[in-house]
C-alpha cells in the first residue's frame, strides 16, 4: 500500500464542518508567543466567511505523524509540522 493510500483509506466527506471562529488559530495569536512566532507565516492567515476544509482524526495515524515539533514550555502551546501543514496544539490566549 502507498502512502498516500493510508493517508486517504479511512476518510470520511461532510458536507460541511462545524468550527467556531474563536477555535481558528490566527497569526497575532501566534506572535504572542515567541516560540510560535517562527511559523506563523508558514500558517495560512485566517479568512473570514472560508470554511474549514479538513479535520483530521485519530484514525488517520499517518497523516498525524509530527516531521517537525516546535515545543512550548510547561503549559504553553506547541505546534508539529504534517504532510498537509502545520497544527498548533493547546491554549494561544494569554491571561
Amino acid at each position: 500500500m502507498s502512502s498516500t493510500e493510508s493517508l486517504t483509506q479511512s476518510l470520511t466527506a461532510r458536507e460541511e464542518i462545524p468550527v467556531a471562529e474563536q477555535q481558528i488559530t490566527k497569526h497575532d495569536m501566534l506572535h504572542d508567543w515567541v516560540h510560535l512566532s517562527q511559523v506563523a507565516n508558514k500558517v495560512p492567515q485566517y479568512e473570514p466567511g472560508v470554511s474549514a476544509a479538513l479535520v483530521t482524526g485519530a484514525n488517520c495515524p499517518r497523516a498525524l505523524e509530527a516531521l517537525e515539533v516546535v515545543p512550548g514550555k510547561g503549559a504553553d502551546p506547541f505546534t508539529t509540522r504534517l504532510r498537509h501543514g502545520w497544527a498548533i496544539y493547546g491554549p494561544l490566549k494569554l491571561t
